[in-house]
């Protein structure tokens, strides 16, 4: 677990902390013989609690959290069944956090833009990681600046869905910033500029990419300076 230890050592600890994550950063052997260490030793850096993506990204209108359904990987499957963590009412992007200081039903209606858990996380100035992952999967925070943006090529559409949460069932018409038609996102040049402007800090292991940032108003302000200087941004 020294891989491990010696990533998180390179990795601020004193703010509560977003984590998007691809294991296998930390090598096949480590997954192996430690995977059940690997949780306990990533909770105890980030003492000021941790939120982990537990995202649906499927077109089923009924999701099961009784049954633990997600489409996330990585940290999130050794977490999920964890006492200690809860999971955020939304049935497209809830995160699962042993974070005391929220209300777990608050961002049940919105995947981006106010009122979101995106916009707590930028409020309360959290820290993101993406461990592991690539720019399109570790970076979801950058899809609720779409939102804020406004981006003309996506548009706001109301979804129907049910939560099955502690055997009662919730029914939500939830909105969501959808595509207006098959584009797609890329977010290789936009994290490179960051990561060159030091907005990003970034370091490799194993050929895999570790970034991390503060959710601060520098990082708010650079992103808006970039999209106006170039509106497909998130798109090239």
């Amino acid at each position: 677990m020294n891989k491990l230890i010696n990533i998180l050592n390179k990795i601020p600890n004193n703010h509560t902390t977003v984590i998007h994550s691809n294991l296998l950063c930390l090598g096949k052997k480590t997954l192996k013989h430690n995977k059940d260490d690997i949780l306990k030793i990533i909770q105890n850096h980030f003492k000021k609690k941790i939120f982990l993506p537990c995202f649906n990204l499927t077109k089923k209108k009924i999701v099961n959290f009784d049954n633990y359904e997600t489409t996330n990987k990585g940290l999130t499957t050794l977490a999920i069944k964890k006492k200690d963590f809860k999971r955020t009412l939304n049935p497209t992007h809830s995160y699962i956090t042993n974070y005391n200081k929220i209300d777990l039903e608050k961002f049940k209606l919105n995947s981006f833009g106010k009122n979101s858990i995106f916009d707590f996380f930028l409020k309360k100035n959290f820290l993101w990681v993406s461990l592991g992952c690539s720019p399109n999967d570790g970076f979801t925070i950058l899809h609720h600046f779409e939102k804020k943006f406004n981006v003309n090529y996506r548009k706001v559409i109301n979804r129907e869905k049910i939560i099955i949460s502690n055997e009662k069932r919730r029914d939500l018409k939830i909105s969501y910033f959808a595509r207006k038609s098959r584009i797609k996102n890329n977010f290789n040049n936009l994290i490179e500029t960051l990561i060159k402007n030091k907005i990003i800090k970034q370091f490799k292991v194993n050929n895999y990419s570790i970034c991390y940032f503060i959710l601060d108003r520098n990082f708010e302000e650079t992103i808006k300076s970039l999209y106006k200087e170039n509106k497909k941004i998130f798109l090239i």
